[in-house]
């Protein structure tokens, strides 16, 4: 409280600061006090160097969402990076979209913390609109549930041209930062190399602990056509196996058409398997390839 009282005093000082964190995730929306956000308000009327966002609360509806999306909106600062709950986006999409939308002139990255759920978005929702805007714009966006030890990303927004530099920023931000990941769920467009996704992965962080990997595949547009997919290949199955503590790996399409017959799926599953590591799980739309003993068995999804 001190610290935001002298910044408010001293607009020359706070118009110097280029990184801000606001950290109310273990704290009672009832116990932030409105002296606080009236401070914080008149802080960030100020902050016009600000260049790093990092904002965390644990619930979703709070003042603070409207303070920080007031001067988003109006262009206070431009950020380069911003750190918000996943719950503004899901639960607030008109106060929270908008202001992550004036921002994209120059945010380059984007992280949300907490469950999005994309499953619940179709192609025209405000969210996945503005994950399109943020995209061509060039900002590359990841989602981490802490709760759930997952992270999500979006190789399905970004140009396979910019797939090193993505992976590479992923591995910077999470890999060498958090232990605890144990989940990754790649959205994929149906279109894209699965084996090149694989490979970028930085195996040699995620090796001893990752345990689930799934696949999610989603068309851009609603017009878009189907796709039929091909998954097996020899690539694939190299960098699958450099997982060692794999044990499930997911591949979720929700509307296209996974083109492998049930003896390649096996094949995969084994391959993997030898490979080096423990899986015993393969799930499909239509099925599931589980290990049972020392062999290998198709289960149709009834």
């Amino acid at each position: 409280m001190a610290c935001l009282e002298a910044l408010s005093a001293c607009p020359a000082k706070a118009a110097l600061v280029r990184t801000l964190v606001i950290d109310f995730a273990h704290t009672w929306p009832c116990d932030v006090s409105d002296l606080i956000v009236e401070s914080l308000c008149a802080v960030m009327q100020h902050l016009r160097g600000l260049q790093r966002l990092y904002v965390k609360t644990k619930y979703e509806f709070d003042p603070l969402l409207h303070t920080v999306c007031q001067h988003m909106r109006a262009r206070t600062f431009d950020l380069r990076r911003l750190h918000i709950p996943a719950a503004w986006v899901r639960f607030e999409p008109k106060s929270s979209s908008p202001a992550i939308t004036a921002q994209l002139q120059t945010l380059r990255i984007l992280t949300f913390e907490g469950d999005l759920n994309m499953y619940e978005f179709g192609d025209n929702t405000r969210t996945w609109q503005t994950l399109c805007a943020a995209s061509r714009h060039g900002c590359m966006f990841f989602v981490y549930d802490p709760s759930r030890a997952i992270v999500s990303l979006f190789t399905l927004f970004i140009p396979e041209a910019s797939w090193p530099a993505y992976f590479d920023l992923f591995t910077r931000i999470y890999c060498q930062t958090d232990q605890r990941i144990s989940q990754l769920e790649i959205y994929v467009h149906p279109t894209s190399d699965f084996a090149r996704a694989v490979s970028l992965l930085p195996s040699s962080h995620l090796a001893p602990r990752i345990r689930r990997l799934a696949f999610i595949v989603r068309r851009l547009l609603p017009d878009e056509p189907h796709f039929p997919i091909v998954i097996g290949s020899e690539p694939l199955f190299r960098t699958l196996s450099s997982l060692t503590y794999l044990r499930h790996v997911h591949f979720d399409s929700a509307d296209m058409e996974i083109t492998m017959t049930i003896r390649d799926r096996l094949s995969l599953a084994a391959a993997v398997r030898d490979g080096g590591t423990e899986l015993d799980r393969i799930s499909f739309p239509d099925g599931r390839v589980k290990r049972q003993g020392a062999s290998w068995t198709w289960q149709p999804r009834s």
